[in-house]
């Protein structure tokens, strides 16, 4: 008989010992469900991305966010090989949200888009760093090849990244430490690497001093000279880096909307 009622109270107890996970796949749980139902009741605009090779249109475009409000309208856009576009816009406007239109991530807007279907490599306001050291960084998206050391200390050394910091972190570190600027010293040092013939910057160089970001501007305009460079920033001072640039500026169309 107390072997029977031991062998019942142990199986209750499994309950008052797993209560903390209990409670927390509940959690989970309900959360994931608040997200299944949120997703469902979404609806967008969903128009597919047409691909051409080395030029990007855009045609009656209006751009709305996630909730479905107007953010701004371009009636006609038209960028070709080896041009530079600086995008203008007031913050919040939705300059991110164009690239990743451009990007296929966002389909909440009507006209059309046509993309180039080159080489092309979108680089966000914060950076994707995969594990490892400062060479898997300056590699990715591509697999690090032994090999190609060599050629990402050279990059390292233009885009003035600080030699003896990168021969000590080029295989581990812990790529959170990197100070902002030394991030995106790390993300114009992937560009040459990768060398895509169209480049989409947002805001990419934001937090270096100007003659910083206007070193390494020209030494994207030197080393990819027939690469396309779309960017958004809010520095004016851009305008005097980029040569043969022009503009699009989203408050004219948006004021047009």
């Amino acid at each position: 008989m107390s072997s029977a009622f031991q062998n019942v109270a142990t199986s209750l107890s499994w309950f008052i010992f797993s209560y903390r996970d209990l409670a927390s796949l509940a959690a989970s749980s309900v959360r994931f469900d608040s997200f299944l139902n949120a997703a469902e009741s979404f609806q967008y605009k969903y128009q597919r991305l047409t691909k051409r090779k080395d030029a990007l249109e855009v045609k009656c475009l209006n751009l709305y966010s996630p909730e479905n409000k107007l953010l701004f309208s371009i009636e006609s856009a038209d960028i070709s090989k080896g041009d530079t576009v600086l995008v203008k816009g007031s913050s919040g406007i939705g300059k991110s949200t164009l690239f990743k239109a451009f990007a296929g991530l966002h389909h909440n807007y009507t006209g059309t888009i046509t993309v180039p279907e080159n080489k092309t490599m979108f680089l966000p306001q914060k950076a994707y760093f995969p594990l490892g050291g400062l060479a898997h960084a300056v590699s990715y998206p591509n697999k690090l090849s032994e090999d190609k050391i060599p050629e990402i200390k050279e990059i390292l050394q233009k885009v003035n990244f600080p030699v003896k910091d990168a021969q000590e972190r080029l295989m581990y570190y812990d790529m959170s430490q990197l100070s902002g600027g030394e991030q995106q010293r790390l993300v114009v040092a992937r560009i040459l690497f990768n060398k895509p013939e169209w480049i989409f910057m947002d805001e990419s160089t934001n937090a270096l001093d100007h003659e910083s970001e206007k070193c390494l501007i020209e030494l994207m305009q030197t080393e990819l000279p027939h690469s396309t460079c779309v960017i958004v920033s809010h520095s004016d001072a851009v305008n005097a880096y980029a040569k043969n640039y022009s503009r699009l500026s989203l408050d004219c169309e948006a004021q047009q909307a």
